[in-house]
């Protein structure tokens, strides 16, 4: 069987495949700079993979998340060590479908599919903030229920990984958003 870009299945599979190894080669390169942006366990000042998760979702959309939690088990591996199964599988659900129905959210109430070109800059600072809010939320809460953190450390991290989620989403959807533009200038 011959697979043809055209071919809906062979879309689905590659968005999908991409999705899971950017969201794995973001994780490989999170572990590089660790000593750079890391303050606690699970936590970084510039948490860079945060912002290619919410383009992968906003782009990929459910594909997207899909991929993303495949190559969740090896990113959470990578980043956490080796940590319970049951844990290893919450994280994922949270960590590749909460962006997604948050950006289904977002996508309903602003009336637009095209986030990334048809939100202006305040929709998208909103767009961040949820994520970055929710996800660290409940990843602490999971964190504290598998003694990953205790329960002293619970704000102080939480805050700081709600911070870190926030600078890599602002730093990724910056850098995309002058890819676009600048393909806009170039494109005829």
């Amino acid at each position: 069987m011959q697979w043809k870009a055209r071919n809906g299945t062979s879309l689905i599979v590659m968005k999908v495949c991409f999705s899971g190894a950017t969201w794995l080669m973001s994780g490989v390169i999170n572990v590089l700079t660790k000593p750079l942006t890391g303050v606690a366990p699970g936590t970084d000042i510039i948490y860079l993979p945060a912002g290619l998760r919410l383009v992968i979702v906003i782009v990929a959309g459910v594909w997207g998340a899909l991929g993303v939690a495949i190559a969740n088990p090896v990113f959470f591996y990578l980043q956490l060590g080796l940590r319970h199964p049951i844990e290893a599988l919450v994280n994922t659900l949270i960590g590749a479908f909460l962006p997604l129905l948050i950006v289904a959210g977002a996508r309903k109430i602003s009336g637009t599919d095209d986030v990334l070109t048809g939100f202006n800059w305040l929709q998208l600072l909103m767009l961040m903030t949820a994520v970055s809010v929710a996800l660290p939320l409940f990843f602490s809460v999971t964190y504290v229920a598998f003694n990953y953190y205790d329960r002293a450390s619970f704000w102080p991290n939480m805050l700081s990984m709600m911070l870190g989620d926030f600078s890599g989403c602002l730093v990724i959807i910056i850098l995309v958003k002058a890819a676009i533009k600048i393909d806009s200038m170039i494109a005829p």
